[in-house]
């Protein structure tokens, strides 16, 4: 029983570990925290750009 209590509460604390809350439609998107740029943009943060279209191609492997 003390198991699943202890399970319980981990997964718990970890759901809110990564929990943030969602854009809606209208909010200011967030700077990006990026430690490497293949081709540096010419505008370091969002709001720089406001009001353009951006388009961010990610990918990756871990």
């Amino acid at each position: 029983m003390l198991r699943i209590a202890l399970l319980a509460a981990a997964l718990l604390m970890a759901g809110s570990a990564w929990a943030q809350s969602p854009l809606k439609t209208g909010d200011n998107a967030p700077d990006l925290n990026v430690s490497y740029w293949l081709d540096v943009p010419e505008f370091t943060s969002f709001s720089e750009v406001r009001g353009d279209v951006i388009l961010l191609k990610a990918w990756g492997s871990n």
